[in-house]
């Protein structure tokens, strides 16, 4: 993969954005994580949307390797991967009832990991030796726009409906943006432009630009406010 790469060669600024780029997507999560850390609390974050990235993750990494695409945006990927299952396991700690031992997070944290890396090599094997061609961008191509698509939904329908953009982290918003827009340069750059691997980035891109009007000039003064009512509970942003 890496050989084959490097023999295609690129040019000194397509490698300056591969890097930029790499160094944005893997830091993405991470404010967001920082966030959440420090008020201990997922408000405002849908889980829906947090475990959707996290799956629309697992065949697009297989699939960045099936078609030789840049070595950056299978770092990006892994490092994607990664902080989901950090924020996954944010949402089981925050949302329970009791505190939860310690050897209880950090064994999801393990289980996430193992089942994330075994549906990758999974997934590789399928593409290389079971799935035909057309079925390999239908599973590593659309279905992880789709996915990233749907997850994004529910995300800006708990901000509509709080009317406040107060869970998600303006670091994600800006570094997604940034990453993104950069790696969307660098698979429009590719020999071969696969348009499937197009519309993933083009949908992030959309919908995190979406969300950044929302948080920024739509209910940009808006707080949620808890509330103890019992159904009002049930429709908290983190039981989407």
């Amino acid at each position: 993969y890496m050989g084959e790469f490097l023999e295609r060669g690129m040019v000194w600024w397509i490698d300056v954005i591969a890097v930029l780029g790499t160094i944005a997507v893997c830091a993405l999560l991470f404010p967001q994580v920082w966030y959440n850390f420090r008020r201990k609390s997922t408000k405002g974050l849908s889980l829906f949307c947090i475990v959707v990235w996290h799956i629309s993750a697992i065949p697009f990494i297989p699939y960045i390797l099936l078609r030789h695409l840049h070595p950056a945006l299978l770092a990006q990927w892994i490092c994607f991967t990664f902080a989901s299952i950090i924020l996954d396991t944010q949402f089981f700690t925050y949302k329970a009832k009791l505190p939860r031992p310690i050897a209880h997070v950090i064994g999801f944290f393990v289980f996430l990991i193992v089942i994330s890396g075994a549906g990758c090599v999974g997934l590789y094997f399928l593409y290389v030796h079971v799935f035909p061609n057309w079925l390999n961008t239908i599973v590593g191509g659309v279905v992880p726009s789709v996915l990233t698509a749907v997850g994004f939904v529910p995300q800006v329908a708990v901000m509509i409906r709080k009317k406040t953009g107060e869970g998600f982290s303006y670091g994600l918003i800006v570094l997604d943006l940034f990453g993104c827009g950069l790696a969307l340069v660098l698979v429009t750059y590719e020999p071969h432009i696969d348009p499937s691997v197009v519309s993933l980035y083009v949908v992030i891109v959309s919908f995190q630009l979406l969300i950044f009007i929302l948080k920024t000039f739509v209910y940009r003064n808006n707080v949620v406010q808890p509330s103890a009512h019992p159904i009002a509970i049930l429709a908290e942003p983190n039981n989407v």
